[in-house]
Parts: C-alpha cells; structure tokens; sequence
C-alpha cells in the first residue's frame, strides 16, 4: 500500500499522461507505468518514440513494492476531481489486477495491466553529455519550430536540427521557410560538441515541460542533455525525458540565406502581425507587401467562392527603392508570431528572390520564398547548392543533399497566383 497526496499525484500525472494516446492496438500505451521507489514513486509514460519519467514523494508500505500500470487518462481525470488537500491511499490487488484508491468516504477500484507489459525504457549509452540553461534551450526551440515539415515524406525535416558547437544553433525547415536561432552560452571548457535532429514531437514535448523564463528556482536549473547513436535524453527539474533521434543528414541551411545588406526596412512587429492577421482573413493563401516611399501597403483578395479584397497601410522609415513582393500571410504571421521584439526588419533584393527577417534582440532569422501573382510580384528557385559528397549520411549534420522534392502540401495555384516555391537545398 502506498499514501500520497492527491497534488503531488496530479502534478506526476500532469507531466506524463500528455505522451500517452489513444492506441487500440496497443492499449498499454494508454497506461502510464506506477513502480514504489524508497522515498515515493516514479510515473512514466510513452508512446514508443518518447519515454516521460517523473516522481512524486509518497509513503510507501516497506512490507511490499509495487509496480503495475493505470489508464493514464482515467487515474488523471479521478485524481484531479479530488479535493485539493486529499491523501490517496492505494492498495494493489496483484492476483485481480485491479488498483483500489480510497480517501475520505470514497473508494474506486480501477483495472491494471501487469508492469512486465509496459515497453521498458531504452537504455541509452551516451557519446556526448552537456548541460545548458533551461531559458536559452526554451527559446531556441520556440523561436523556429514554426518552420518544421508537416510533409512525413520528408522525413529529415520533421523536426529540428541542434547543433553544439560552442554555441547553441537551432535550425527548422519546411522547405517554403526556413528558421534559425543562434543562441550564445555561458562558458563551458568541458561542454561537447554534437549534431542531431530532434523530432518535431520532441521539441514539442520540451516546449511543454521546460520554464521558459528565470522567475523561478525550476527554471534556474540546468538541462542536462545526453546524445546518443540513435537517442537523446533531457533531464530537467525531476523530469527525465528520452527521445528516438531522426536519422539522415539535415540539408546545408546556411547556403540559402540571402545576403543582408544594410539595415533592411524595419517594421513595427505587433502593427504588421495585426494587419497580416486580418488579411489573412479575406486573403486566399496570398498577400501583396508594396514598399513604397513612407509606406507598408498590405493587400490581398479572396477567391471566387469568397470573393472580398484587404488593404492595410502601415507606416515605415522613406524606402530607396519602391518595391512590391508576394507572400503566403500565414508564414509571415508565424515568424513575426516567433518574436517578441518591438521591430523586425525585412532585407529585400528584389520581388524574385526570398525575403531575410530578422530582429535586433538576438541572432534570429528567417527566410521566407516568395509568391507569384498577376500584380507583378514573382518568384523563382533560391540558390541551388553543389551535389553532396558521396558516401553514408551521418544522423545529424549540414551537410549538402540534393535537391529537395516537392512538398506535396500545395493547392492547385489559382489562375492569378502560383503556389509557393520552395527552398532548394
């Protein structure tokens, strides 16, 4: 029998039972796994590429242990109906697989599947193991999961690139939109170097669990980070979380990013984002950006199912040269949705080339394609990059491959408008 109290439950609880889903086929996925430890209980959950492991402090009966699973969402949703100051006591009926919860006048009993069921956790040999500060690791990965392919065809863009080399570069693709964070470090003679690719349900899973800020005690402890061959471990404020790595060789990203001359033309961030917003509710999947004297000029139209036109007018420094470009308004609202800073500026060459975001506050950037309309707005191929090298792909890495293949998420481009480039690696 083991005695915990019904918030230190829920908080385990709240940690795991997000990577548990809904599988009929394997219904132990539904479970999270309960072992006693000596001073408590570890909770752990997966679903077969993430394994979440945490505890919880509890009293537990030293005439006995006790390790079997629970339906994750069931025991989640009961423990959280209980009063907050609630002691639970639980008592494991091994020969009747069940689990018998009291407090208070209630008792539930719920059904178990065995311990030996549960897919154990991967042992994970380490080539390289460095820590680094929750706030910079958080932001990072915020600032560019934006750009990640949803296209499972692609399967090295479905997720994020993290290299360490003395410092922290985090890299997101989709073909259309590439994003980039380079984040500075602390110092660290004894931090290793590495290259992997982080799946998106990773970076997902880090973006819900790591303090992005430094208000708190949790927050100021570092994440201690452990790679290796095919996995990668984060553990962080008594959460242990190991992932399966994506295998390939990410593309040579650096080779696209056009070349900022000058300041660019900075926008206010939050008066654009707002605008784009509400283009973006008429536009159909296309906007016009005309740079011209003292004046943003943001227009799009629907289409002839839904037929409508958006102006917006923003305000910017005098423009050299007039300009007038096309762009999916959903990418920009995402990478101005990224920042917080108070302006962004955009780097133009000309209306045929990618645009270059970038802000003041950190080393972020982000490259969009462009779009074609019948306003004079064109498009064509970025750069394209040498052949690769011959020879197996390594895991992780920037090095060249060849020319990507098309996304397959496109429309059909209306007669006025064609689909969105892509980013050529």
């Amino acid at each position: 029998m083991l005695t915990i109290k019904r918030s230190d439950l829920a908080a385990a609880l709240a940690v795991v039972t997000p990577i548990t889903k809904g599988s009929r086929s394997l219904p132990i996925l539904n479970h999270v796994a309960i072992e006693c430890q000596k001073d408590g209980i570890s909770v752990t959950g997966t679903d077969l590429d993430n394994y979440i492991r945490t505890s919880a402090p509890a009293s537990v009966d030293a005439k006995g242990g006790l390790a079997t699973t629970l339906n994750a969402a069931v025991l989640s949703s009961l423990v959280n109906s209980f009063p907050e100051d609630a002691k639970l006591e639980f008592t494991y009926a091994k020969d009747k697989s069940t689990m018998e919860i009291r407090t208070g006048s209630s008792r539930y009993s719920l059904g178990t599947l065995a311990a030996d069921e549960f897919p154990p956790l991967p042992q994970l040999k380490p080539a390289a193991t460095f820590a680094l500060p929750q706030p910079i690791l958080y932001k990072a990965l915020a600032d560019t999961a934006f750009a990640q392919s949803t296209d499972h065809s692609r399967y090295v863009l479905n997720g994020s690139y993290f290299s360490l080399n003395g410092r922290l570069t985090v890299v997101a693709t989709d073909g259309r939109r590439l994003a980039v964070e380079d984040a500075d470090l602390p110092p660290d003679d004894k931090r290793e170097k590495a290259d992997i690719i982080l799946a998106d349900k990773t970076v997902k899973e880090l973006l819900r669990l790591l303090r992005p800020g430094d208000s708190d005690e949790k927050s100021a402890e570092p994440v201690t980070v452990a790679v290796g061959e095919t996995q990668v471990q984060f553990q962080f404020g008594g959460i242990t979380l190991t992932s399966r790595l994506l295998e390939g060789q990410y593309p040579n990203y650096r080779q696209v990013i056009p070349t900022a001359d000058g300041k660019g033309i900075p926008v206010g961030r939050a008066d654009f984002l707002t605008a784009l917003r509400r283009i973006n509710i008429i536009a159909d999947g296309c906007c016009t950006l005309d740079f011209r004297s003292q004046t943003l000029t943001v227009k799009a139209r629907g289409n002839k199912n839904t037929p409508g036109e958006a102006l917006e007018t923003l305000l910017i420094p005098k423009v050299k040269q007039p300009i007038s470009i096309a762009f999916n308004p959903q990418y920009l609202i995402e990478a101005l949705a990224a920042v917080t800073d108070d302006e962004v500026s955009i780097h133009l060459s000309d209306p045929l080339s990618p645009a270059l975001f970038k802000v003041a506050s950190k080393p972020w950037l982000c490259v969009v394609m462009c779009m074609r309309t019948d306003e004079g707005a064109g498009t064509a191929s970025s750069p394209k990059p040498e052949k690769p090298a011959a020879g197996k792909p390594s895991k992780g890495g920037s090095g060249d491959t060849k020319g990507t293949p098309d996304d397959g998420q496109k429309s059909e481009p209306t007669p006025d408008q064609a689909a969105d480039p892509e980013v050529h690696f």
